[in-house]
C-alpha cells in the first residue's frame, strides 16, 4: 500500500488532508458485501452514465490480465470506516487481482487505481469536480478524468488531471480533443463528440462493443462464405470426379476396342498368310500338272 492510501486510510501525517474527504452516502435499499461495507445502492443513471460501462468493457478486454477494471464499483478507503467510501464511475488499478466477481473494493487489501473515469451529470458534477476530484487527489490516484459529453458544466468536453508530486496538474491536449493518457498506455480522443481510447501502438481505436459485435458478425458472415465457397469446390471437385471417372470409362471403352480391332486385324493378316501360302501351292501343283500334261503330249 503506497504511503498516501496509507495516511488516508490511517490518518497519518505523510499528506496534508483536503479540508475534507468524499464520504458515499448510499440511498437504501441497498447491499453490503461480505464483511459489511455498502456495495450498492438503487440509484439510477442516465445514458451518458451507462455509456461508461462500455467503456469498462473495452478496456477490461484491452488490458486483460493486466488491470482490474470496474464501473461503479464502492471503493473503501479507510479500513473500518464504512462511510469512507468513493465510488467513481470507470476505474483501472494496475497490479490488482481481477477478479471475475466483487461486491466492493478495498484499498487495504488492493492497489489503488491508477485512472479514474467521472461522467457528470446534473446531480453528481459539483461533486465530481469538486470534493471527488480533491479525494482521488488524495488517495494518490495518478489520473483523473471528467467527461462533459454536452459540455454543460465545463469548458471543454473532457479536462484530465496528472499527479505532479502530490497535487493534479492539468493535462493539456497534444491536438484539438487528443490526451495523452501515461496511466493506460492509451490515448483519450473526442471523435465525433464521442471519448474513445486509442491505441498508439497498433494505430487503432479500442473496439466497442458495438464494434467488437460487427466486427464479430462480419467474420460470421466471411465464415458463412467460405464455408459456402468450399461447398461450391467441393460440389465442382465431385462433378469433376465424375467428368474423369466417365472419361476413364470411355477411355477403357476405347482401348478394349482398339485391342479387339488389333487382334481381329492381326488374326485378317493370318488368315491372309495362310490363304497366299495355300494359293502359292496351288499354283506350283497346277505348274506341276501342267508340266506333266506337256510331257506326255510331247512323248511319240
Amino acid at each position: 500500500m503506497s504511503s498516501i492510501v496509507q495516511s488516508a486510510v490511517n490518518g497519518g501525517p505523510a499528506k496534508t488532508r483536503p479540508r475534507k474527504l468524499y464520504r458515499y452516502k448510499p440511498v437504501p435499499p441497498f447491499a453490503v458485501d461480505e464483511d459489511g461495507y455498502p456495495c450498492e445502492d438503487s440509484m439510477s443513471q442516465d445514458t451518458s452514465h451507462i455509456a461508461v460501462f462500455g467503456y469498462g468493457l473495452a478496456l477490461k478486454r484491452h488490458l486483460k490480465g493486466r488491470a482490474v477494471v470496474h464501473s461503479d464499483l464502492s471503493t473503501h478507503y479507510a479500513e473500518g470506516d464504512r462511510g469512507a467510501v468513493i465510488v467513481p464511475d470507470l476505474f483501472v488499478a494496475f497490479g490488482g487481482e481481477d477478479h471475475s466477481y466483487r461486491r466492493s473494493y478495498k484499498l487495504w487489501e488492493d492497489p489503488p487505481p491508477e485512472f479514474v473515469l467521472e461522467v457528470l451529470s446534473k446531480k453528481t458534477w459539483r461533486k465530481d469536480v469538486g470534493i471527488k476530484k480533491d479525494t482521488y487527489e488524495f488517495l494518490g490516484v495518478l489520473e483523473c478524468w471528467l467527461y462533459d459529453p454536452r459540455v454543460r458544466w465545463l469548458d471543454t468536453p473532457l479536462e484530465g488531471y496528472r499527479l505532479d508530486g502530490e497535487v493534479y496538474k492539468p493535462i493539456e491536449p497534444t491536438a484539438p480533443g487528443c490526451f495523452e493518457s501515461e496511466a493506460l498506455g492509451l490515448d483519450l480522443h473526442l471523435l465525433e463528440g464521442e471519448l474513445r481510447f486509442f491505441d498508439p501502438k497498433a494505430g487503432a481505436y479500442v473496439r466497442t462493443l458495438d464494434e467488437e459485435a460487427e466486427a464479430a458478425d462480419r467474420a460470421a458472415e466471411a465464415a458463412a462464405r467460405s464455408d459456402e465457397a468450399a461447398a461450391r469446390s467441393d460440389e465442382a471437385a465431385a462433378r469433376s470426379d465424375e467428368a474423369a471417372a466417365r472419361l476413364a470409362e470411355a477411355a477403357a471403352r476405347s482401348d478394349e476396342a482398339t485391342a479387339r480391332a488389333q487382334a481381329e486385324a492381326a488374326q485378317a493378316r493370318q488368315e491372309a498368310a495362310e490363304a497366299n501360302k495355300r494359293a502359292a501351292e496351288a499354283e506350283r501343283e497346277i505348274a506341276a500338272l501342267r508340266a506333266k500334261l506337256a510331257a506326255r503330249e510331247s512323248s511319240p
